[in-house]
Parts: C-alpha cells; sequence; structure tokens
C-alpha cells in the first residue's frame, strides 16, 4: 500500500489517521508500505516506523513483514495490500475491507468498462478472496461491504466487523476563515456546489454536471481522472460554470470544502464515501447518491440522499439546498453536530478489540 508522502487517496489518508491515532493510543505501530521517491526506505515518521518495500503486494512485503515478527502482535493489511505477507506467513492477520473487487468489477461491467482494465480486476479480485479467507478476522468499513464479502467470498460474518472510517474534525471545522481567500485563488464568485474524488465514470460525476445545468451555480470539482477532459467539454457544451482544480492535497482539502457552498457525491457506486464525513465535519450540507454503504453514515438533516444516477433528483435536491440559505445553514448545523461520532480514536478502539479479539482466540487454538 501507499504512505506519506506517497498519496494514493482514501486509504493512504485512513492508513495513516489510523496508525496516528494508534500511537497515541500508546501502541507502537509499524507500517510496511510502497517505496517513495523522496523518503528513505527506513524512518521514524511522525512517531510512526515505516518500512519501504519496492512492489508491497508481493513476496517483498512478506519478507520484509516476516523480519518484524519479533516486535509485533499482529498484522493489520488492506485489502489485497495483504496477500504478499499472507503467502509466505501465518501470523495473527487483520485484513481491512475498504471495498470488495468483486462489487467494483460487476458494478465496472455494468457502466460498460474497457476489457483491459476487467481483467486486471479480475485478478484483484482472486488475490482479495484469498485474503479474506485467509485471515483470522476482518474489518469491514460498512455493512454493505460485510454483505458483499460474505455473499461473495463466502467468509462467516462472525468473522467480520464492521467499523466506519473517521474524520479529522478539527481541521475540517477550523477551516472557514479560509473560506473567502481560497474562493478568490480558485476565482469563485456565485454559490458554489463542489464535488470531491477521482473522475472516474462510475462516481457520476457527468450526473451532477447535468444536474446543475441551467442553475445560477458554480461547480468545483476537486479531483482528477481519466474522465476529466470529457466532464469538462461537457460542461462547456451544457453553459456550466465549473472550475477543475486536478488532484488537491489532502492537508490542502479542509480549505477547499471551505470554498463551497454545498458539496454533492453522486457516486454510482461507493463502498462508503470519506466525502459524507468531511462534508459533516465541515459543515456543509450534502447532496449524496445512495450507492453502497453511503446511507449508513448520512445523517437525516444534513442534505439529501437521491437515487444513483437519478439526474432530476439530484437537481431537485441541490436546488432546495441552493434557493434557501436557511436550509443550508440548518443543514451544515446538523452535520456539525454528528462528524463527532466519527473520531479516528473510536476507529483505533475498535481495531484494536478485534486485534485482541484474534489473540484470543489463537491462544485458544
Amino acid at each position: 500500500m501507499d504512505y506519506p508522502p506517497r498519496m494514493a487517496g482514501g486509504t493512504t489518508i485512513h492508513t495513516r489517521a489510523l496508525a496516528l491515532a494508534l500511537l497515541e493510543a500508546g501502541h507502537e505501530v509499524h507500517v510496511v508500505a510502497a517505496r517513495a521517491d523522496d523518503a528513505p526506505d527506513e524512518e521514524l515518521r511522525e512517531g510512526i516506523h515505516v518500512h519501504r518495500v519496492r512492489w508491497p503486494y508481493t513476496a517483498w512485503s512478506g519478507i520484509r513483514t516476516g523480519k518484524l515478527l519479533d516486535e509485533i502482535d499482529v498484522v493489520h493489511g488492506h485489502g489485497t495490500c495483504a496477500y504478499g505477507f499472507m503467502r509466505l506467513h501465518d501470523f495473527p492477520t487483520l485484513v481491512k475491507m475498504h471495498s470488495t473487487w468483486l462489487a467494483e468489477t460487476n458494478r465496472y461491467r455494468e457502466i460498460g468498462g474497457g476489457a483491459s482494465r476487467l481483467m486486471a480486476m479480475r485478478t484483484y479480485t482472486r488475490m482479495e478472496r484469498y485474503c479474506t479467507r485467509k485471515a483470522d478476522h476482518l474489518i469491514c468499513i460498512t455493512e454493505a461491504i460485510a454483505r458483499e464479502t460474505e455473499e461473495g467470498y463466502g467468509v462467516p460474518r462472525d468473522r467480520m466487523t464492521v467499523v466506519h472510517n473517521g474524520v479529522n474534525v478539527f481541521a475540517f471545522s477550523m477551516a472557514m476563515p479560509l473560506r473567502e481567500p481560497t474562493r478568490e485563488e480558485l476565482g469563485l464568485e456565485g454559490l458554489t456546489i463542489g464535488y470531491v474524488g477521482r473522475l472516474e465514470l462510475h462516481k457520476g460525476v457527468h450526473h451532477l454536471v447535468e444536474a446543475v445545468k441551467g442553475m445560477d451555480v458554480e461547480l468545483l470539482v476537486m479531483g482528477d481522472g481519466n474522465q476529466r477532459q470529457a466532464l469538462e467539454a461537457q460542461a462547456r457544451e451544457l453553459g456550466v460554470k465549473a472550475t477543475f482544480t486536478g488532484f488537491v492535497e489532502h492537508e490542502e482539502m479542509p480549505r477547499h470544502y471551505a470554498a463551497t457552498d454545498v458539496i454533492c457525491h453522486p457516486s454510482l457506486y461507493e463502498p462508503l464515501g470519506n466525502v459524507v464525513l468531511e462534508s459533516m465535519a465541515a459543515g456543509k450540507p450534502i447532496v449524496a447518491a445512495d450507492s453502497g454503504g453511503l446511507g449508513e453514515v448520512f445523517e437525516p438533516g444534513t442534505g439529501a440522499l437521491v437515487p444513483p444516477g437519478d439526474v432530476e433528483a439530484t437537481r431537485e435536491a441541490l436546488r432546495v439546498l441552493v434557493e434557501d440559505p436557511e436550509a443550508r445553514r440548518d443543514a451544515g448545523r446538523k452535520g456539525l453536530e454528528t462528524a463527532p461520532r466519527y473520531s479516528w480514536g473510536r476507529v483505533a478502539e475498535a481495531t484494536l478489540g478485534a486485534a485482541e479479539r484474534v489473540l484470543a482466540e489463537r491462544a485458544n487454538d
């Protein structure tokens, strides 16, 4: 897997935040991750022991992890990133399921994914099936993923614990003073609807662009991906005023959220959607597609859930918030009240509970 300074989206953010929360709880934490050009192979980073290897999915990670066995009690892998060390060793293992490749493959096939991409996804599915069946215990970030894992890979439900992701409430809630400087920097003038995430077909951003057609709003698209050029062309064709930022460093995301008035997450498939948690922490109302596990963390009163791919429902939900400043304030206030439930300390505590269960079960074997 990747670890700062090398970034690969939500899983990297999750791994760092969890590692720091475990460290704060008084535990020694080691991370085996992919090499980064601007970091040494071995370092103590923010108190975390980081060991970087050439290929994290393969025997490289297995060999390096094996050398740590005298220093660790439980190995916590992330999805297929656990494959390399699980093929070489048998030690107490937790595997976190951020999604399932099986479900992602099925969704991608439905929306017309390319043949080469689908072949790679099938390979990852085989690796993931191995990891889920060999691990002592799984942590799934939503009930939806737990169901997919049980039905798709045959893993008994009692070998899984659901722990929703966390969010840095302080960082997002304290960014509002940066709203106007950020808006000026980005060239934003009117009421702004924001999107955060990769620009891939299954993220449904094309539905969002269509939904805001004719509305007196600006669209701030934060992220990058293979659909960017197509989305920029669509926005021009429909007369939608849109700003595409490209990739935004996670440390910069709070002030970008602050620059928006409403967040929309129209994903056709989303295991959880950290955007919902981040929107609440930033005090921003959200309109989200009710796909995957999004509904599990969406709090009534913080905006609206709409059917995935339903442009008219998305447009109507956005229209209500765009036209009613009081509705926006109420939804943002409700999000700020709810977000503290999703602290990283809570995630660390639940993770430790699962690790202790693994060790107890191993001791009784």
